[in-house]
């Protein structure tokens, strides 16, 4: 798929600005690299073009598989010679086994609020099963 034919919600862009901004990163500075009219962020429906980025090699995505095809994302870890690489994965595999007081519950993490508005995108984008992802997290992940 062609970086033309993607594009991010303008949520995205916010969040990924908010979090420039704690960076100590200058948002207007970023927004104008990347040729994007701070305009359009004051649009709630807006969507930016990921070519607005990747065409100056601007673009940089990592993601890890957390729901793994066996619910285990560290099913591909692998053997590596660097020490800091196996270190990283002892620590992680630490932090899951003990995590101490950093064993937070969803609701802890997302709050009722910013819950509250996801399920409102979800429901203004016409998702189906919205009520019953409100109940379950409600019941199970709060």
């Amino acid at each position: 798929m062609a970086a033309r034919d993607i594009s991010v919600s303008v949520y995205f862009a916010r969040a990924v600005l908010k979090n420039a901004v704690v960076q100590g990163l200058d948002p207007i500075s970023l927004l104008r690299k990347s040729r994007v009219s701070p305009r359009l962020l004051l649009e709630d429906d807006a969507r930016l073009s990921a070519e607005r980025f990747a065409d100056d090699g601007m673009l940089r995505v990592a993601t890890w598989n957390v729901a793994a095809i066996n619910n285990n994302p560290f099913e591909y870890v692998i053997t590596h010679d660097d020490p800091a690489y196996n270190q990283l994965m002892l620590d992680v595999e630490s932090l899951i086994d003990y995590p101490g007081d950093l064993d937070l519950t969803v609701g802890q993490i997302l709050d009722e609020t910013i819950m509250l508005d996801l399920f409102s995108h979800l429901r203004a984008e016409g998702f189906d099963g919205v009520e019953k992802t409100v109940e379950y997290w409600r019941c199970n992940l709060k």
